[in-house]
């Protein structure tokens, strides 16, 4: 019989349907693995994102500027200066001033000719003697220390041996003023009414082997929390101090904190940059106990740790707002602030910031309202951070990138099908731009989807109005332009203006299995 050859198939592309549904993206966003690898609620990247509300993604809130410019140098510390019975201050310190906002109007100066220098610190304490006997430390390594009352009156501390130490690291604990200076931490007189002359540098201090300062953060169980670039150590001290018989424990010798302002309080933790990323002390201690290897929390953001400007990395600085950790620090060779790190500790996981540029965080009370506020990292400016939509006025870049989809089959190819996507109506004319990128690719543009509705209400809106959390979007695209592929990544953007919410829900992938032709011989 001669050879005849005929072509053999899989039964009928009906058969060979594909199908996944991607809601939940709290898994955050993680470059440690490849694509392909990532777990079902993970990211490649999630670039002004809020994934605060599990099954749903928020393009990130925005940033408004309070008050005027005030100056042309960098912001290099903001605190907010609690006063007991009256209106709280928010201080900042540029260039050779500081200046103090109380949460109307513009920005006021209290002091003019500070040296101009890189870093500053504001530590608030108590003073013995004023009524109310809130003050503030200022701080900036190279002055002496200055003293601020509620009422703008200034004080220079010295620097002799009864006055505090210059340095960024002070905290008021046990009714004490403590500044760490290198392996040295110094501690105040109980309380004082002049803090000119409340130390004993020479004999009330304690020596800790934890290197260049970096963080005090006071705790219920550990006492005092000692950071430096090299250790990190706890100290609980008697009421009376004694440097004698209170010993400082070790926590960590084999790495320290790398960044003045890093250190925060997250809840029942603290967290802090180290060598090798954001870390949990209480992980820390718990890894230590355990024996088995430390990670960092951060260590998902592999990409993002690589990116970092080492050179300026002491500029770094975090706070904890909104159940949400915020940590600014340089990237990419710049010489300030330029990208925010978001952790989000009830799912463990992160997303990034692009478009803020941040001296310090702070938090600040306005009308009852606990709000997060950021220096500008490079002109006199503060901004309200975490609100509105834009920044200041400045478009924000949504990006999502989804992981390798293969679909439970990552040696079959795939063809065709489409992609469905579930968004909010945002009430204005604003796109989401929807593409593709098969096999490690180039992304490719599918279409835009357009989120005014023609039932929901187009703001501005005549009031009242009822806004009705049933006005979705569903819109398909087609890939059957495509190429065969084994994974599709799928990416979603938006640039827009926008002044009302960007939500998306989540989107359904439908493909099919490419229809195998073997040759077989009669």
């Amino acid at each position: 019989m001669s050879n005849l050859n005929y072509i053999s198939s899989l039964p009928s592309t009906d058969d060979k349907r594909l199908q996944i549904i991607r809601r939940d993206i709290t898994g955050g966003q993680n470059t440690r693995k490849q694509a392909t690898h990532l777990e079902e609620n993970e990211l490649a990247l999630l670039q002004n994102v809020d994934i605060g509300i599990s099954g749903e993604r928020l393009k990130r809130k925005g940033a408004l500027q309070v008050g005027i410019t005030f100056g042309t140098k960098a912001c290099v510390s903001l605190d907010n200066f609690v006063v007991d019975g009256e209106i709280d201050q928010l201080l900042v310190v540029d260039g050779t001033y500081l200046r103090k906002w109380a949460g109307s109007s513009n920005f006021s100066n209290v002091k003019t000719d500070f040296t101009d220098t890189t870093y500053a610190s504001m530590t608030h304490f108590k003073e013995s003697g004023l009524s109310p006997d809130d003050v503030m430390l200022i701080q900036n390594e190279t002055d002496n220390a200055f003293r601020v009352d509620s009422d703008g009156n200034m004080q220079d501390l010295g620097d002799t041996n009864t006055s505090p130490p210059k340095t960024l690291v002070n905290v008021w604990f046990n009714n004490r003023m403590w500044g760490l200076k290198d392996d040295l931490l110094y501690f105040s007189d109980a309380y004082a009414a002049d803090y000119s002359g409340a130390f004993d540098r020479t004999t009330n201090a304690f020596r800790i082997p934890v290197g260049e300062e970096r963080g005090l953060i006071p705790t219920r169980d550990l006492g005092l929390i000692i950071f430096g670039q090299n250790a990190v150590w706890a100290l609980s001290p008697s009421l009376v101090p004694d440097p004698t018989t209170d010993k400082p424990q070790p926590i960590d010798i084999s790495r320290g904190c790398v960044a003045y302002k890093t250190v925060a309080q997250v809840g029942e933790d603290i967290m802090y940059l180290s060598q090798d990323g954001v870390r949990s002390l209480r992980r820390t201690i718990q890894d230590k106990l355990q024996g088995g290897a430390s990670f960092p929390i951060s260590y998902n953001l592999k990409d993002e740790y690589e990116n970092i400007s080492w050179n300026y990395i002491k500029k770094a600085t975090a706070i904890y707002y909104d159940n949400k950790l915020f940590i600014a620090l340089p990237v990419k060779s710049a010489k300030y602030n330029n990208r925010v790190w978001v952790y989000y500790p009830a799912y463990g996981t992160w997303t990034v910031i692009t478009g803020w540029n941040v001296g310090d965080f702070a938090k600040y009370i306005v009308n009852g309202e606990e709000r997060l506020y950021y220096a500008d990292a490079v002109t006199g400016k503060v901004y309200q951070a975490w609100t509105n939509y834009t920044d200041n006025g400045t478009a924000i870049e949504y990006i999502e990138e989804g992981r390798g989809e293969d679909f439970g089959l990552p040696l079959h190819k795939k063809v065709g099908g489409e992609i469905e996507i579930e968004v909010a109506a945002a009430g204005g004319d604003y796109d989401i731009t929807v593409e593709a990128a098969i096999d490690g690719s180039e992304y490719q543009e599918l279409g835009t989807i357009n989120l005014t509705s023609d039932t929901a209400p187009t703001l501005p809106v005549d009031l009242p109005f009822k806004l009705s959390e049933n006005y979705m979007i569903v819109e398909k695209f087609h890939l059957d332009n495509l190429e065969a592929f084994r994974t599709i990544s799928f990416r979603l953007s938006n640039d827009s203006a926008n002044t009302t919410e960007i939500k998306v829900y989540g989107h359904n992938v439908v493909t099919y299995l490419e229809e195998y032709e073997g040759e077989k011989k009669l």
